[in-house]
């Protein structure tokens, strides 16, 4: 196991946790390695833990999976770094939709680069390297930078 980085504080794991919780909604995952960096036993933290779920201070994964999803999304963050977000996270996977992450790739090159498609050859490396650094798929990647018809009116 790890060493822990931070000197057993005053408070309790639970007065702990109540703290993490205040400043922004934590897995369990998460409030069990702070936790347990805080030199906390594994005693304190499961009884921390469950009082937290006895009153309901911890969502559900599946809606706290959501919720981050949505903020990494409006963040310009693609699929595959959401999904491996979440499972760092100890959270389960929240797939978004293909259409939508295109069209959130394209409007992430339209403010970088200020050009619309057809893309020069150079342009379209640069543009393949900034998505793909971002999460974005391969799939989305080649929709986006391969795509023939000048209008774009699916975006």
């Amino acid at each position: 196991m790890k060493k822990a980085r931070y000197p057993k504080p005053n408070k309790s794991a639970f007065d702990k946790c109540i703290d993490f919780l205040a400043q922004r909604d934590h897995s369990e995952l998460e409030l069990r390695e702070k936790l347990f960096d805080r030199s906390f036993s594994e005693e304190e933290i499961e009884a921390a833990i469950e009082k937290l779920h006895d009153r309901n201070y911890l969502l559900a994964p599946e809606v706290l999976a959501e919720k981050v999803a949505s903020a990494q999304s409006r963040r310009g963050k693609g699929n595959r770094y959401i999904q491996n977000y979440l499972k760092k996270k100890g959270l389960p996977e929240h797939q978004i939709d293909l259409d939508l992450e295109v069209e959130q790739a394209f409007e992430l090159v339209r403010k970088k680069h200020k050009c619309e498609p057809p893309y020069a050859y150079d342009l379209k490396i640069k543009i393949q390297r900034f998505l793909a650094n971002r999460g974005y798929s391969y799939e989305v990647i080649q929709k986006l930078v391969h795509h023939n018809d000048q209008s774009f009116e699916g975006f």
